[in-house]
């Protein structure tokens, strides 16, 4: 039996047997990349697969240099990633990937397949390291968070505070809404899951200057999240609580210094653990600032409330339920944006 005979069927991306397929025509296939070496192939007549490595032997002619190999590996577009929403996104380079990593748009533990392969990966065991303070282990060196130790991104709370009325002037109707939305269907069981973490993460798109819908909360892709979202909460509330029976200073510092996990869950894909470190980390150096925002955001508010009643007691009410919503998530908004979104384009 030579290697032209069409004796082997190989298993595709989506589990199906293809062929039948000579050697040679296997051997093509690998070097196209439509199959993986791990890729696993029968022949007529035998009961077991085999891994396609163990069924065609190494020849010089597909064994390109180490430095053209890992060329080709850095520039083929062979990848696809999987995008907060889930859905398989490309093809793209490892460059490409290197870039999207660096830009904060995927994670080191977001899912990333080949062409040909059969199974996800993380993209920290695709990539491998290098030099750059991006490389697969974001905030893992000190001097990445020089500035925030510092105060100096986000530095003073009046920025923060214009930062917060201008989001919600801007936002203040679709917020409103959505939080109306929300409130109405908070009784349904399941959607009501979707729709309390599409709201916890409004801050990102308003951070991002983007124009949301008040619909958007029922987007199915925030359910995916739950099992996150459920323990990421629990960690939240445990602590903070804990804290707070400790003369309660403690559990105000927690409060500050997790406030953006709920968001970089969703907006970075990290695990509930990540998220809430990330945020210590993120939040380092500006707890102060966004305390002092939040005080004058308070008294601002109990102002112009304070004027409202002087008019009608029952006007200052209903400016009190439409304004307080509104006001809190873009105030998270704001914080988001100065210490997350500013942080990554000046670095």
């Amino acid at each position: 039996m030579n290697e032209s005979d069409k004796t082997y069927y190989y298993a595709s991306a989506g589990g199906q047997a293809t062929g039948p397929v000579s050697k040679q025509e296997l051997r093509k296939l690998l070097k196209q990349h439509i199959i993986h070496e791990s890729a696993n192939v029968i022949r007529k007549g035998d009961a077991q697969w085999r891994r396609l490595s163990d069924i065609l032997p190494p020849q010089a002619a597909d064994q390109p240099a180490p430095s053209v190999a890992e060329n080709m590996n850095e520039s083929g577009r062979a990848y696809y990633y999987a995008s907060a929403d889930g859905q398989a996104t490309g093809p793209v380079s490892k460059q490409e990937l290197r870039k999207l990593l660096k830009q904060h748009i995927i994670h080191e533990s977001a899912n990333v397949i080949r062409k040909g392969d059969a199974q996800w990966r993380r993209l920290s065991d695709i990539l491998p390291p290098q030099g750059s303070p991006y490389s697969l282990a974001p905030f893992k060196q000190k001097q990445k968070f020089h500035a925030l130790a510092k105060g100096e991104v986000g530095k003073g709370f009046l920025p923060i505070l214009l930062d917060t009325y201008a989001i919600a002037f801007k936002n203040f109707l679709s917020v409103f809404l959505a939080v109306i939305l929300w409130a109405l269907t908070i009784w349904i069981p399941y959607i009501h899951i979707g729709t309390t973490i599409a709201i916890a993460n409004l801050p990102v798109d308003l951070a991002k200057g983007k124009i949301i819908s008040p619909t958007c909360i029922f987007a199915r892709r925030y359910r995916q999240f739950f099992g996150e979202f459920f323990i990421m909460a629990s960690l939240m509330i445990f602590g903070i609580v804990t804290g707070s029976c400790l003369f309660i200073i403690p559990g105000v510092v927690l409060a500050y210094s997790w406030m953006l996990a709920p968001i970089l869950l969703i907006d970075k894909g990290v695990n509930p653990t990540e998220a809430l470190t990330l945020s210590n980390k993120y939040t380092y150096g500006n707890k102060f600032s966004f305390f002092l925002a939040s005080i004058a955001l308070l008294i601002s508010f109990a102002v112009l409330l304070g004027l409202m009643s002087l008019i009608s007691p029952d006007l200052g009410m209903i400016i009190s339920i439409l304004l307080a919503p509104v006001m809190g998530i873009s105030l998270i908004a704001a914080m988001y944006k100065r210490l997350v979104l500013l942080q990554a384009k000046e670095a």
